[in-house]
This record gives structure tokens, C-alpha cells and sequence, in this order.
């Protein structure tokens, strides 16, 4: 059962791989995919960036917008549970899990559903880049010595170049590489969500809508199963980058991931790239934070 104070992906994804298909089991399923699309598209930004000052913390972890949309999907399965005259065994554990979240009233206080869809939907031309970034360290798998060649500056630079060909907003590397640090640790999600065909942030507009994917999703233990062990091979390719959250897929099964050649636009990027750097690491630089320095107090006479 989840702590209804707190979100943590891996115990998301220990809930979602759970066989249970009971009507109360999915609805706490639905609510918890939800939450998991919140923390990747909205609560990567504005998180603290760098290593915890505590030995103990491995690193910094916002759940602002899970926590958020924990309690606005509750209160819409509840609703429409009522509605449609749904099996107590339903309403009851949906009724509990709203009052201790801050119940009906807590709703009343933040952001509403459609302001959440449309920063998912702003966000969604950063997180493009993300998707791409991971793809074009896939596809080198499949080049000869290519696993030299995936690197993450190596990739930042092939998209870089290929964005608007693929369709992305034209950005620079800067801004690239700074997408990257951003939704770094949801990075393998990000990048298996966005290979499921009927994922679309771009057009999430309607809540009504966007409830019925997560809990036909949900009710289709193939697809659960498709994108957590995606996201785990995903996980495995990253495994050296900075800030990958290993323990979230320590028991989920590994998804292979789509490995193909790159096509003819795609091969002169990639041989420009590598060849003028044939010998970069396979790791990113240290992070290092921007060191923010005290206001100078004004003199007052």
C-alpha cells in the first residue's frame, strides 16, 4: 500500500507490477501511473540539483505534483465510481485514501487538473529532446563499435543538429544540455513512455480523457509490464550517467529495447559527430552546481 503523505517512484513501480486485477487493486493502480507521469514531466523542474549535504540521502527528490495529482485522480475515480454506482469494495479504500491525503477540502488548494495538462503539454517540447537523446544512445548499440561512440555528449549534439528534422522545437546545445539535467533521473521512464503509441502529452487537454487512458492502460498487465521493463533496459544503457535511480527496477524484468540502423539523415549526423571527436568519455563531466553568492547589504546612513 503507498504512504498517502509521500510519492516515491520505486515503490510506484513495486505497485504497478503487482498481479492483482481486484477493481480496488486497479483504481490504486491508476492513481499511482498518474502519479509517476506527474513526477516525470512536472516535478523534475525546480528540484534541488547536486549531491545531499546528509551521507545518508543519495540525492534530492521532489514530489510537489505527484503528491498534487494523488489527490485530484482519487477524487475523480471516486466521482466516477459514485456516478456509475460502482462496488463499495471500490469507494470505500478511494473515500479512505482521499481523507488522508488532506480530503475533498485539500483539493480546493493548488493547482487545478487543467493547469497540470497544460505545464505536461509545455513541458512536452523539452522532454522531446530527452526521448531523443536516450534513442540516439540505443540505435548506437546497434553500430560497430558504437558503444564507444554513446556517449551523452555525443548524442546532445546529434539531436542538436537533427531537432527540427525530427520535428522538435529548434533549441541549441545549451538549452539541450540543460532539458537533460533537468529530467535526467526520469529519463528512463520519459523514454519508454514516449514509445507507447497511444502516449501523447501534446494532446492531453481533456481529464476526463486522460483518466480513461491511464486505467485502460492499468487494466492491460501486458503493457505495464512493456513499459516498466523498458524503462529498466533504459536504466541499464544509463546505468554510468549522473543521478540514475538503479534501485527502481531492481526486480522488474528488462524489456529489449527497439535496436535498428540509423537511417540515411540520421548515419551523415552521427559519422560528422563521432568523427570529429572519436575519443570521448563514455561518462558525463561532475556536476557542478552554480555557486550562488550573497547580496551585498546596502549602506545606510
Amino acid at each position: 500500500m503507498a504512504d498517502p503523505k509521500k510519492f516515491r517512484p520505486k515503490v510506484a513501480v513495486e505497485i504497478l507490477t503487482e498481479k492483482s486485477s481486484e477493481p480496488a487493486d486497479l483504481a490504486l493502480k491508476t492513481i499511482t501511473l498518474a502519479e509517476l507521469v506527474a513526477w516525470c514531466f512536472l516535478d523534475q523542474e525546480g528540484r534541488k540539483k547536486g549531491k545531499p549535504a546528509s551521507p545518508n540521502k543519495r540525492r534530492y527528490i521532489r514530489t510537489v505534483a505527484a503528491r498534487r495529482t494523488r489527490g485530484i485522480v482519487s477524487a475523480m475515480l471516486f466521482d466516477r465510481h459514485i456516478s456509475e454506482r460502482g462496488h463499495l469494495n471500490v469507494i470505500r479504500p478511494l473515500l479512505g485514501f482521499i481523507k488522508l491525503t488532506g480530503g475533498l477540502a485539500a483539493l480546493t488548494n493548488g493547482r487545478s487538473t487543467k493547469s497540470m495538462l497544460r505545464a505536461i503539454r509545455k513541458t512536452d517540447a523539452q522532454t522531446r529532446y530527452v526521448f531523443e537523446i536516450v534513442r540516439y544512445l540505443v540505435l548506437c548499440q546497434a553500430e560497430p563499435d558504437g558503444t564507444r561512440r554513446a556517449t551523452l555528449d555525443n548524442a546532445k549534439k546529434f539531436v542538436a543538429e537533427l531537432g527540427p528534422k525530427l520535428g522538435l522545437a529548434p533549441y541549441g546545445l545549451s538549452a539541450i544540455s540543460k532539458f537533460w539535467e533537468t529530467f535526467a533521473p526520469a529519463a528512463p521512464y520519459i523514454f519508454s513512455f514516449y514509445q507507447e503509441a497511444t502516449f501523447s502529452p501534446s494532446s492531453a487537454k481533456d481529464p476526463a480523457l486522460v483518466l480513461n487512458w491511464l486505467a485502460a492502460f492499468v487494466n492491460s498487465p501486458d503493457r505495464v509490464s512493456r513499459l516498466l521493463g523498458r524503462a529498466a533496459s533504459t536504466l541499464d544503457l544509463l546505468g554510468r550517467s549522473r543521478g540514475q535511480r538503479e534501485s527502481d527496477f531492481a526486480n522488474v524484468g528488462r524489456h529489449p529495447l527497439n535496436v535498428r540502423p540509423f537511417n540515411q539523415i540520421e548515419r551523415a549526423a552521427y559519422d560528422r559527430i563521432v568523427n570529429a571527436d572519436p575519443s570521448a568519455p563514455i561518462y558525463e563531466p561532475p556536476y557542478r552546481p552554480r555557486m550562488i553568492l550573497p547580496k551585498k547589504r546596502k549602506h545606510v546612513v
